[in-house]
């Protein structure tokens, strides 16, 4: 089992979102959050005055896989979250050493499916 983490722009969620509902994906958890990167710093006006924003929201996105839809759902996150511009995102993959489910008590791979 593998835990997929992707921070994503947020007003590409919905698309993700969907393409992972295609994949019949047991489930996700969304955040939001705000981060920084190597990108530009976002310039704002408030009440007149200009005000620079280091930290830009974004979504993460947590979900749990069989080793054998990794590739799936990491080639469904970055082909809808990408828009070719920088502040895209990244995906993470991180081992998972085991997983139950609480209300059913089904263990490993039987308690994400």
């Amino acid at each position: 089992m593998k835990k997929i983490e992707a921070i994503i722009r947020t007003e590409r969620l919905n698309e993700v979102k969907e393409a992972l509902k295609a994949l019949a994906i047991g489930g996700i958890t969304v955040y939001s959050v705000s981060g920084w990167s190597k990108g530009k710093e976002e310039s704002l006006q408030w009440k007149g005055q200009p005000v620079v924003h280091d930290l830009i929201a974004k979504s993460k996105l947590e979900i749990i896989v069989p080793d054998t839809q990794v590739s799936d759902v990491m080639n469904a996150i970055a082909s809808n979250a990408k828009t070719g511009s920088h502040g895209d995102g990244i995906v993470l993959v991180i081992p998972v050493e085991r997983a139950l489910n609480i209300m059913s008590t089904k263990d490993g791979d039987l308690a994400i499916t």
